[in-house]
Order: C-alpha cells, then sequence, then structure tokens
C-alpha cells in the first residue's frame, strides 16, 4: 500500500513523498521482510539518536566530536539517495529548551538547483493558546509526508 502511495504520487504529480520515522517504529510496524524496504522514490527524515546538547550540531550525518550518527530505516544509510534529514535535536519527545533542529542533506534533493528545498506538510494546533497557527513541532510515531519538487 505504501509503495503504491508513493507510486501514484510521483507519476500524478509534481511531489515527492517522504517518510519520518525511526529504526524501532518502523520495524515495529512494518517487520524486517520485504514489506519495511522503503521504496526508491520516498525520502526518509529521521529521529534516531537524539540528543538535547545543541553544542553537537552535526557534521554530515554524525553529532560532532562523537561516533553517534542518524540511523535510517527501511534498508537505507546514510550514503543512500533517500537519507534527506535527521532530527537529531529537540524531536521524539526529547526536549533541548530551544526547539527542533534538523540537518537536512541538500545534495539528495532530486531536484533542480534553482527550486526550493523541500518542506514537511505543516501542521498547526488551533487548539492550544500557547501554540496557535504555529507548525506543530512535536510527533510521536510515523508521519508520512509530501515534499514539493
Amino acid at each position: 500500500m505504501f509503495d503504491g502511495f508513493a507510486d501514484y504520487l510521483t507519476s500524478h504529480s509534481s511531489y515527492i513523498p517522504g517518510v519520518y520515522s525511526s529504526p524501532g517504529v518502523w520495524q515495529a510496524i512494518f517487520g524486517s521482510g520485504s514489506a519495511a524496504t522503503v521504496p526508491i522514490n520516498v525520502y526518509e527524515w529521521t529521529y534516531e539518536p537524539k540528543t538535547t546538547d545543541v553544542s553537537l550540531a552535526p557534521t554530515g550525518w554524525c553529532l560532532k566530536g562523537t561516533t553517534t550518527c542518524a540511523q535510517f530505516f527501511g534498508g537505507v544509510t546514510s550514503s543512500s539517495p533517500q537519507a534527506l534529514m535527521w532530527q537529531w535535536s529537540g524531536g521524539g519527545g526529547l526536549s533541548n529548551g530551544i526547539g527542533d533542529f534538523d540537518r537536512i542533506d541538500t545534495n539528495n534533493i532530486g531536484c533542480a538547483p534553482s527550486a526550493p528545498a523541500p518542506r514537511p506538510p505543516r501542521r498547526t494546533r488551533p487548539d492550544h493558546p500557547r501554540t496557535a497557527g504555529r507548525p506543530r513541532r512535536r510527533v510521536l510515531g510515523n508521519r508520512v509526508g509530501v515534499f514539493a519538487r
């Protein structure tokens, strides 16, 4: 079903599908068989591992001065063209007191250099007075997104 969604979207629109998850959550949902493989036409955005220490801003796919590196899922590795983003601090329920920090590999964006970088869909929380009208930042579990080319 997920493959069908990705194929339909890419063949009928100018959007590129993407999925936000972590290795553990992805495996809990899709298992470890062929159904767990992320299609080649889908970008990945992971949030594992994460840290509260923003001074460890990543160099490439690893936190500065450490061996702690982004963990992708569904057969995707840091050298895969689908490895697009890593929410390394402020996500997955772990607060750094500032906000979300993401590492984005713009080399893996399959669009023309003059095109804007893809953005995940904006979700707002009109029901919460402190965040009314602001994008939703905390996500637990998986999210399937659509990115503009």
